[in-house]
């Protein structure tokens, strides 16, 4: 509200902050809600996608459309977009549980040629347990990543050196 507060008081238009998950909120009560910075989603994604769930079977009007929030709270929306010739970094999936995933990563890696590599949840932001290993990978990273996979899905892709040094 700070942000765009002063902007949309000047047209008569009243902006309160709440936040997503706070149960003493009337999402009803607006005649919009807008959905800027949940953060903290990804600890909370189940419950998350229900508020989302819960606002649309309420009526609430939401100016993100509920279908694209509940799309890009995954990061399979990069599968979908590289299958609609989208550029995005290249990206192999390791589904939650599923077993033996460790052992094929590296033959998998390999095959691309990759050496450096950025492991991240498959659900989260803010580089959230991302980080950065080689190949192939040594006993703690393969652990680490068994780890990753109990809690969910996991993305593994190459280094890329111009995201540090470009942004």
């Amino acid at each position: 509200a700070q942000v765009v507060g002063p902007a949309v008081r000047a047209r008569g238009i009243r902006a309160d902050p709440a936040i997503w998950n706070d149960g003493d909120t009337d999402w009803r009560r607006y005649d919009l809600v807008v959905i800027r910075s949940p953060w903290d989603y990804f600890h909370h994604i189940g419950e998350f996608i229900g508020w989302i769930d819960r606002l649309e079977a309420a009526g609430v009007p939401l100016a993100n459309d509920p279908a694209v929030l509940r799309w890009n709270s995954h990061k399979r929306y990069l599968r979908a977009l590289a299958n609609r010739g989208a550029p995005v970094t290249p990206s192999l999936w390791l589904d939650m549980g599923s077993a033996g995933a460790e052992r094929d990563l590296d033959a998998l890696v390999a095959e691309r040629g990759w050496q450096r590599l950025v492991i991240k949840p498959a659900v989260s932001g803010g580089a959230h347990e991302t980080w950065v290993t080689t190949a192939p990978l040594d006993a703690a990273a393969r652990t680490r990543v068994s780890a990753m996979r109990t809690r969910g899905d996991v993305l593994v892709q190459p280094f890329i050196d111009a995201v540090t040094r470009d942004g």
